[in-house]
């Protein structure tokens, strides 16, 4: 299906005085790259605007049911409980959706090349602005030419730049959290290495003191006595 800016603008550059090499560069370079960032803006700002849509309306709302849950109708409260989690999942999932693919720096982004690349074919059309001195579009052409590749370009490393620097964030977010997953594992193998050692090592034997050794003395066997004579019986 043709865009509008195909419809609209291609009757004008078959207009200009250059050759057909350029007038298919121009519609081949300039006017596929305003069609492709028109196309991608537009699709991304409705994405963007849904998302954030569901999220704003899905926050005011939760917090209205959760002030419902002390109705006296079970039925009706266990009702709202499902409700208010179904819209908390909806919130949250429409959150991290719009955070993953970023659909609102996407879709500024390509707005601000798509307007770009308009300025710059309309200012070429026209023989205004930078090129207000040139005498015909032909001897304008390489300029406008330079000036496209340069706005391409520009947003090609804009978005590189983005995602070096998104990279950079979520790097620098994970590095603590490497950290103390590291610092935890070791405390547990440090823990796990000292009751081993305790285990295998065989405990020392407690000395006795001298002074607190019991002697067992074997008693000494009780020796008969002699019955004694009497003198008168020696006498006899």
């Amino acid at each position: 299906m043709p865009h509008y800016l195909q419809d609209s603008l291609e009757p004008v550059i078959d207009k200009l005085d250059l050759t057909e090499r350029q007038k298919s560069f121009i519609k081949g370079r300039w006017l596929d790259q305003l069609i492709y960032a028109d196309k991608r803006a537009s699709r991304d700002q409705k994405k963007y605007f849904r998302l954030r849509m569901v999220t704003i309306v899905g926050g005011v709302i939760v917090p209205a049911l959760v002030s419902l849950n002390n109705l006296e109708n079970t039925k009706l409260r266990n009702a709202i409980g499902w409700v208010t989690f179904a819209t908390s999942l909806t919130v949250a999932i429409s959150a991290a959706v719009e955070e993953f693919f970023q659909y609102g720096e996407s879709y500024r982004r390509f707005r601000n090349t798509a307007e770009g690349m308009k300025i710059e074919g309309w200012s070429f059309f026209q023989l205004s602005g930078p090129y207000e001195d040139a005498t015909s579009h032909a001897a304008a052409y390489k300029t406008f030419a330079t000036h496209v590749e340069n706005i391409i370009k520009k947003d090609v490393e804009g978005y590189n730049a983005e995602m070096m620097q998104k990279k950079e964030l979520e790097q620098e977010e994970e590095t603590p959290q490497i950290v103390t997953q590291s610092v935890q594992t070791v405390e547990k193998i440090e823990t796990t290495v000292a009751t081993s050692v305790e285990e295998v090592t065989p405990k020392p034997e407690v000395e006795v003191p001298v002074a607190a050794k019991v002697e067992t003395v074997a008693p000494e066997p009780e020796v008969p006595k002699t019955p004694e004579v009497s003198t008168a019986e020696e006498e006899e």
